[in-house]
């Protein structure tokens, strides 16, 4: 898909009340139907009801209010929302995203998710590319949420697995399989952990006993490792038997956090 910002010069409303609307459109090559879109609307819209200007850790919470559904070009209309960096191009770049800062996101993270977790409800593509954020005017924004179907393991209903549980998981294996800190990214990888790792503690400070706590971390380990095998699935060719080792390392890494 391409997403391109639809915005007035003159800050003339461009759509109803809004002046600003982010469009994203699906290549045909992706193979996605209008139903599909339709899901992702209806699972947009359902975040959108649920987080859109609640507070987290003292962070105002945003989210894409859809639109409109195009069927030729295939495209999604939503509302823009703001945020001058993403989580995964801030933590290599942006010179201003301190430990502290990274500790408050962690919690905002698990504070909004929290209320959709509790109803049983996913983001459905809950990545450090798409949280967004913005630290002076202390603005949280989650964008691009799908749903189950877009992940095996997310949607297979054999798992009693928590929501809270399949997206914790899904951040921990993004972290343990983003190996460009080994090009020269160190402090991305460093900055990064710091915030899964404020992420999960805020995520078991929910629960009152050891045993509960170990249980949950346990549950999101597991998740997190089989989000891993479907990304670094074995076979036997050259690239499988390369994959073995890399998922070693990264079961590794996961372990540490």
């Amino acid at each position: 898909r391409c997403t391109a910002v639809l915005e007035s010069d003159d800050r003339q409303r461009v759509w109803g009340a809004y002046s600003t609307l982010v469009i994203k459109v699906y290549r045909p090559e992706v193979g996605l139907t209008l139903g599909m879109v339709n899901e992702q609307l209806t699972s947009l819209s359902r975040l959108h009801a649920a987080l859109d200007g609640s507070i987290a850790n003292g962070w105002t919470v945003s989210t894409p209010r859809p639109l409109y559904i195009c069927d030729s070009p295939l495209a999604l209309v939503m509302t823009a929302v703001p945020g001058n960096w993403d989580l995964k191009s801030g933590t290599g770049l942006d010179e201003n995203l301190t430990p502290e800062l990274l500790d408050s996101l962690g919690r905002a993270l698990v504070t909004a998710m929290g209320k959709c977790w509790s109803r049983g409800k996913l983001h459905g593509d809950l990545g450090l590319q798409n949280i967004l954020y913005d630290i002076q005017r202390m603005q949280l924004s989650f964008i691009d949420s799908g749903t189950r179907e877009c992940c095996i393991v997310c949607n297979d209903i054999t798992n009693p697995w928590s929501p809270a549980a399949l997206e914790l998981g899904h951040i921990l294996r993004d972290l343990g399989t983003d190996v460009r800190d080994l090009a020269g990214s160190p402090i991305a990888w460093a900055r990064r952990r710091r915030f899964t790792e404020s992420a999960l503690r805020a995520f078991l400070e929910t629960f009152d006993t050891l045993e509960e706590k170990q249980q949950a971390l346990d549950e999101i380990r597991i998740c997190a490792q089989s989000h891993l095998s479907k990304v670094l699935e074995p076979s036997w060719s050259l690239r499988g038997l390369c994959r073995k080792p890399l998922t070693r390392f990264v079961e590794g890494r996961m372990d540490s956090i």
